[in-house]
C-alpha cells in the first residue's frame, strides 16, 4: 500500500508541474486550471494523509483502501 500511495503522490506532482505548464503556454483556460490543480491537491492530501483516505473509503462504502484510491485516480 505504502509503494501505491508514493507513485500517486508522484503523479499528483507531476500532474500539477504539467497544469501549471499548460496554463503558463496558454494551453488550457484559468478556469479548467483551477478544477485540475484541486485535484491534484485532492489526491495529494489522500496519498499523503492515510487518515483522509480511511475516511473516504468508509464514506464510499468500500473496504479496500487502494480500490478508492484508484477510484479518486480514475
Amino acid at each position: 500500500m505504502e509503494r501505491l500511495l508514493n507513485i500517486v503522490s508522484g503523479f499528483s506532482v507531476v500532474l500539477f508541474l504539467f497544469v501549471l505548464v499548460s496554463l503558463r503556454r496558454a494551453h488550457i483556460r484559468v478556469e479548467y486550471s483551477v478544477s485540475w490543480l484541486a485535484a491534484c491537491v485532492a489526491l495529494f492530501a489522500a496519498s499523503r494523509f492515510p487518515g483522509a483516505l480511511d475516511w473516504f473509503t468508509r464514506l464510499i462504502g468500500l473496504s479496500d483502501a487502494a480500490v478508492a484510491l484508484l477510484i479518486m485516480v480514475l
